[in-house]
């Protein structure tokens, strides 16, 4: 570097000796007298050229003296777009932190011309042919950006291209980007369909590629009948076994006029194998939405597998914090849990809730074995409020013995994974369901009264099916009933419900079947003591899965109504 100055100062030409040479040298000083004589060196693209040599050590003095020199903006953009192009994602942080612009258009790094018509900006530039991580680098965003039109510069050429997609729509770009309110997606993926690039990368491209976009709500809309030409070049080269699914994917993605259009080419018809006039026919079938399945076509059962019952009513337990500081000192949790009602994990999270210290993974263990332990003290001591804790406890409260081991032993007996109930023949009905005949909306005397909200219905077809399969789950029930000691008795119908009395220790328990919504629901139609009280079709169960749970509750529920009076007796 010595010869290099004696050289300077004895006339030798600074424009000599390449920028990116200068640069390569790292050397501070060097480069700092280079700015301060930039004119004399300055060849319309020098800074541009001290970048590209990613000197890491002059990276703030760039950033300092940049500012200074002509045209600097256009030019640390293209020092910018070079790195978004080869994916160097150092220096493109490096080049935004030494104050390149990346929404501003500029020149591209191959661009010889410099024609500000041919500039990009590298935010476009990342889109179009860039990856996902140097995109997240220049940080879109919908407030400073379009992100719509970003959309519409990427270029689909494999899996990462679909994931700058992906990441642009949750920026909050559109799914149907374009100005004529299409998806620039689907262009593309016609378009790029059979590129030299995806001839040589087959596995790339699926149809449940172009279904996932159209799933989203992509349209297809063309702009010109360019585009039209690469969806009837993508039919053309399927095979015959994906036409129709293609064919049905097409139809939500664009009008059948359009497909029409598409599919009158003589060389998409003998293609597919379809006249224009079939494929119309063929169009209107697909179009046609799919029949509603009725939740209540369901065969004929004469077995049904029970869920095991769950007999638990609430309990609220009332505590000082120091006193659950002490019992959680003196006692496991999992102890506590099982007096209470609740899990270990519920009272950690009381603890956590109430600042409450708790004793650490093995403590209790070493206590046992004699081992030195020590006890937290309780944080703000004088805060002392009572805590509510809702437990649920196994059995509700009833004081007759006979009753409670009665109604024990019936839990205990239904409360067999492998209990199912049988029906020996469902062609012939119990007497109280024969009795059971719930009137019609048109056999109402009184035509001007309303129905309650969840009788009324107006599919007819619904309607017969839920009065079908509530004949035969009222039937299996009344059975069953029977078979576990209850007495069924009918009950007035009310009018869209099947409705019966199940009577044990002499009191008799209401219940009803009826219609709510599209789902069957059974519900106990007397005060329920905290128990539950409703049972409706869901994911995993039917309502015939819970007449074991069912069957208990309704136990339960009389025999605290037979308690009651026993203890009003007494008095």
């Amino acid at each position: 570097m010595d010869l290099f100055w004696i050289l300077l100062e004895h006339g030798a030409d600074m424009k000599s000796v390449r920028l990116a040479t200068v640069a390569s040298c790292c050397d501070k000083e060097l480069m700092e007298f280079y700015f301060r004589h930039w004119n004399d060196v300055e060849d319309g693209y020098a800074l541009y050229k001290v970048i590209l040599a990613m000197p890491y050590p002059l990276t703030g003095i760039i950033k300092e003296f940049a500012p200074s020199v002509p045209n600097h903006k256009q030019q640390l953009g293209k020092a910018l777009n070079h790195f978004v192009r080869d994916n160097r994602l150092r220096w493109i942080a490096m080049t935004v932190w030494m104050g390149a612009d990346p929404r501003l258009p500029a020149p591209c790094p191959d661009d010889d011309k410099n024609e500000p018509e041919t500039w990009v900006s590298p935010l476009e530039l990342a889109a179009d042919g860039g990856t996902l991580e140097a995109l997240k680098l220049l940080k879109p965003s919908a407030e400073t950006d379009d992100l719509n039109r970003l959309l519409e510069h990427l270029f689909i050429w494999d899996y990462k291209d679909l994931k700058i997609a992906e990441y642009l729509l949750s920026l909050g770009a559109s799914v149907n980007n374009k100005p004529n309110g299409g998806c620039s997606i689907l262009n593309r993926l016609f378009e790029e369909r059979f590129s030299i690039h995806m001839h040589f990368h087959k596995d790339f491209w699926e149809l449940r590629i172009l279904e996932e976009w159209i799933n989203r709500g992509a349209q297809f809309v063309p702009d010109s009948d360019n585009d039209l030409r690469h969806v009837r070049d993508y039919i053309c080269h399927i095979t015959q076994a994906d036409i129709k699914r293609l064919l049905q994917i097409l139809l939500r993605c664009m009008p059948a006029e359009q497909l029409l259009r598409i599919v009158k080419s003589p060389r998409v018809q003998k293609h597919i194998g379809f006249t224009p006039k079939q494929l119309r026919e063929k169009l209107m079938e697909w179009q046609k939405p799919p029949p509603a399945k009725c939740p209540f076509m369901l065969p004929g059962q004469t077995t049904f597998k029970q869920a095991r019952p769950r007999i638990t009513v609430q309990r609220n337990i009332t505590i000082r914090r120091s006193e659950l500081y002490e019992q959680m000192w003196s006692k496991p949790a999992l102890k506590l849990g099982q007096e209470w009602g609740i899990s270990d994990v519920a009272i950690a999270k009381i603890c956590k809730t109430n600042m409450i210290p708790k004793p650490a993974v093995g403590y209790w263990a070493k206590k046992a074995h004699g081992h030195r332990v020590s006890q937290k003290p309780l944080p703000d001591a004088d805060t002392n409020p009572e805590i509510c804790i809702r437990s649920h406890c196994v059995f509700p409260s009833i004081e007759d013995r006979e009753i409670r081991q009665y109604l024990e032993t019936l839990v205990h007996r239904l409360s067999d994974a492998q209990h199912s109930v049988e029906v020996d023949n469902p062609e012939e009905l119990h007497p109280v369901t024969a009795s059971l005949k719930p009137a019609k909306e048109d056999e109402h005397p009184d035509e001007n009264r309303p129905l309650p909200r969840y009788k009324q219905t107006s599919d007819d077809a619904l309607w017969l099916m839920f009065m079908l399969r509530a004949e035969r789950v009222m039937n299996a029930l009344l059975i069953f009933l029977e078979s576990q000691g209850f007495r069924v008795e009918s009950n007035p119908s009310r009018y869209h419900t099947y409705s019966a009395i199940a009577r044990m220790f002499g009191i008799g328990v209401p219940f009803s079947i009826r219609l709510e919504g599209r789902k069957m629901l059974l519900s106990v139609d007397a005060y329920a003591h905290g128990l539950r009280g409703t049972w409706r079709d869901g994911k995993r169960h039917l309502v015939e899965s819970y007449f074991a749970d069912f069957a208990c509750v309704v136990g339960y529920v009389a025999g605290l109504e037979k308690d009651k009076k026993l203890k009003k007796s007494n008095e």
